[in-house]
Formats: structure tokens, C-alpha cells, sequence
């Protein structure tokens, strides 16, 4: 499978049905806030997405991001993930990623940050499989074109 390209899967996420993001570009400031919030070092792919659209959301889904909103902030879903009681059984939520998509049958999907040996890469660590995970992707634009 080849990459994705991002400006591509910009284009085709505008065209989604109930498309909205943030309106603007997220700014360094904000950037380095969520870094800072969620101690992560963001992959370059998600602080370009950042940087062009703050966040996306369209019918049925959500890319986190920088938002007023909860329901469409990185950091709040990120926090929310990280702080969730577990059963005893389930696999511990990783802290060098951040959460970018919740999914629908339980769970979440993971961006792995730039320290993680796992880098870059979107995985999606479900509550069926004990928050394993039971798909990954190699970048974020291969994940964002699956759900476009």
C-alpha cells in the first residue's frame, strides 16, 4: 500500500458531508500547549493537520485537535483516555501518544509521538481486545484516508 498524500486527503475531507474544523489553522502557541499538556512530542504529519484545520469533524467522525470544543479537543480525549479506570485485565493506555479518533465499538485511536518506538504510526487500541491493538496503520494521512 502506498502513503497517502496530505493534500489529497485535505481535499477529500472538505467534501464530507457536515464537514467542519476549526476554521482557522492552529497557531505554534497552541501547538506547544498541547505538547506541553499531554508531554508528547507531536509527529510532524499531525502538527502539519494542526497547523492547516485545527481539527476535523464530519458525519459520524472526529480527527482531534485544537478546539474550544471538548468533544474535538486532543487534549481532552487524550486526558480522558489516560485517566479512564480499567479493568485489571486491560493493557495500559500508552502515555507517548495521543488519542486522534475515538471508535465507535470502544476504544481509541492512537497518533504515537516522535520518542515512541512506534512513531508516527495510528494505532487502534480497542476494549474487545483488552485496549490491544487490532489495527495499525504507518502514518496518519494512511489512517485518515481508511476513514474518509
Amino acid at each position: 500500500m502506498g502513503h497517502a498524500v496530505p493534500e489529497m486527503v485535505l481535499a477529500a475531507l472538505k467534501t464530507k458531508r457536515r464537514y467542519r474544523d476549526l476554521g482557522r489553522g492552529a497557531t505554534e502557541i497552541e501547538i506547544l500547549a498541547v505538547e506541553h499538556a499531554l508531554r508528547v512530542a507531536l509527529p510532524d504529519a499531525y502538527q502539519f493537520l494542526l497547523r492547516q484545520i485545527g481539527h476535523a469533524a464530519w458525519f459520524g467522525n472526529t480527527i482531534f485537535g485544537v478546539s474550544p470544543e471538548q468533544r474535538e479537543s486532543v487534549i481532552h480525549w487524550t486526558t480522558k483516555a489516560r485517566t479512564e479506570s480499567l479493568p485489571k485485565e486491560f493493557a495500559a493506555r500508552p502515555t507517548d501518544a495521543v488519542v486522534v479518533c475515538q471508535y465507535g465499538g470502544g476504544g481509541y485511536y492512537f497518533l504515537f509521538d516522535t520518542t515512541s518506538k512506534r512513531r508516527g504510526q495510528v494505532a487502534l487500541l480497542a476494549d474487545e481486545a483488552y485496549g490491544n491493538a487490532v489495527q495499525s496503520y504507518p502514518t496518519l494521512w494512511d489512517f485518515m484516508a481508511v476513514l474518509i
